[in-house]
Formats: structure tokens, C-alpha cells, sequence
């Protein structure tokens, strides 16, 4: 399938889904949920910024307004994209991150469209992720404490299709896509992150390796959130960035039992 085919029928399958989809744009309290996150890098008041958005009784925005919302977007892009690729993971609850983590409330609220049964720190997600510089969305793959051999197999895999990765990307830049790897103190600070815009493969190799990790993504302005059309927009760079994300998965999907989209024409 070439990518003008895929794109075809991602229109179609919106078409059909178009009155059923439950998003239909986020709240001003989302867009602006991570507008005032301590910029301090102190835990206490970030505790304390997170208490005031959760509530005592999960009466504050986030379980009001920013997750069923976020869920609401995310649980339509994956019917969506499932239409084209059965081999994801479809229940919400494995796509959703948790807002908090071991180091404590998370500035920004994130999904991802992974491989079904994996787990989606460990694999190579399309992620949607909405933070305090607008919505990020593109590909994602990096290292995780639970397995630090998965990074290695992905990082094997970069390294033997480095031609290829890296000619996609530029092409991918052309488009507005950055080279991008995020930390904590980029989301605090409403950063785009360490973004570099690699000369050559070996340069985007050795990116990868001091990171551990990289995005390939592009921003979604806040005056883009507040409407349905979003999902539109969400959907295009699915399709933009699947050659990618195919160039980076294990072994031709075999465990999953997946197709490839775009790379078998």
C-alpha cells in the first residue's frame, strides 16, 4: 500500500466513524491543564499543583475534564487506526498513561497506539501527548527500567536500517516533524525538548544512543485542541510517520502476526 492509499483510507474510515466519534474538542481547563505546573523542580509543589487539579473526591479537572477527553480522543484515533491495522492494542486502559509516576504528578498527559499485548513503555508507539507547549504526536521509542534489552533490539534495528531511517526523516522534516528527545525539566519549562536536526545516519545514530532514546513528532498548536477536527489532524501524521514506524519495529511484526502498511510496496 502505498501512502496516498493509506491516507485514502484513513479519510473513509473517518467518514464512516464521523458521527460516532465522542471527542469533539477539548475544554479550555484542558488546554491550559499544565499551564501553571511548578517550573521549580520541587516535588512538594508539584504534590501540591496536582492536589488542586485532582481533588480530594476526584472532583477536580483532570478526572472532569482532561481524562475522559483525552480518552475520548485517543479510544477514537485507535478504532480508527485499527481499521488499517488489526495487530494494536485496543483496550483504553493499556494506551492511557498514568498521570503520576514513581518520580511523582507528570507534566503532560500521554497515550500511545502500541503493539497489542506488549507494553507500551517498551515498544514503538504512535503517541499522542498533550502538554503545556501544545499537543505532540509522532513516533516514540526509548529505554525503560523494565527492559533495558528491548532499547538494545531497537537500537540493533536503527543501526542496520540507518540509511533508510535517516532518509525518511528528512523527508519527515520537510513536513514540519523535529528529531526531538524530552525530558522532565523540557516539560516544566514548556520546552520542545533537545531537538537537533541530524547531518547524516551516524550523527542521528549517535543522538539515539546518548538519549537512549528519540521522537520524531510535530506540534499541534492550543488553537488547534478545541475541535473535532483535531482527530483529522491526529490521523494525518499517523499516516505520515507509519513508514518510520514500521522501519523501526522488531522483526517484520512476526510475533503479532501484523502486516506491514506501507513497506511492502
Amino acid at each position: 500500500m502505498k501512502e496516498s492509499e493509506l491516507m485514502k483510507a484513513i479519510e473513509i474510515k473517518i467518514d464512516e466513524m464521523w458521527n460516532n466519534y465522542n471527542f469533539s474538542g477539548f475544554s479550555i481547563e484542558s488546554i491550559q491543564f499544565f499551564e501553571d505546573y511548578p517550573q521549580t523542580n520541587n516535588r512538594d509543589e508539584e504534590w501540591d499543583w496536582w492536589r488542586s487539579k485532582s481533588g480530594t473526591e476526584k472532583e477536580g479537572d483532570y478526572w472532569t475534564m482532561l481524562k475522559p477527553e483525552f480518552t475520548d480522543l485517543l479510544s477514537d484515533i485507535a478504532e480508527t487506526i485499527h481499521s488499517v491495522d488489526s495487530g494494536i492494542e485496543m483496550k483504553i486502559e493499556e494506551n492511557l498513561g498514568e498521570p503520576i509516576n514513581r518520580r511523582g504528578p507528570l507534566p503532560h498527559c500521554w497515550g500511545a497506539i502500541h503493539t497489542k499485548n506488549r507494553d507500551k513503555r517498551i515498544d514503538v508507539q504512535f503517541f499522542i501527548n498533550l502538554a503545556g507547549v501544545g499537543m505532540r504526536v509522532g513516533i516514540f521509542i526509548g529505554s525503560h527500567d523494565k527492559s533495558p534489552k528491548s532499547w538494545n533490539r531497537y537500537y540493533t534495528g536503527l543501526f542496520e536500517n540507518k540509511s533508510l531511517v535517516f532518509e525518511e526523516l528528512k523527508k519527515l522534516e520537510n513536513l514540519g516533524y523535529k528529531f526531538i528527545s524530552t525530558n522532565h525539566g523540557h516539560y516544566i519549562r514548556k520546552s520542545e525538548g533537545q531537538i537537533i536536526s541530524p547531518e547524516s545516519p551516524d550523527a542521528m545514530l549517535d543522538f539515539a544512543y546518548s538519549n537512549q532514546e528519540f521522537d520524531v513528532l510535530k506540534i499541534i498548536d492550543n488553537s488547534k485542541l478545541n475541535s473535532k477536527e483535531l482527530i483529522k489532524e491526529v490521523l494525518m501524521s499517523f499516516v505520515q510517520t507509519r513508514r518510520i514506524y514500521e522501519m523501526l519495529q522488531l522483526s517484520n511484526y512476526s510475533p503479532k502476526s501484523r502486516n506491514l502498511i506501507l513497506l511492502d510496496d
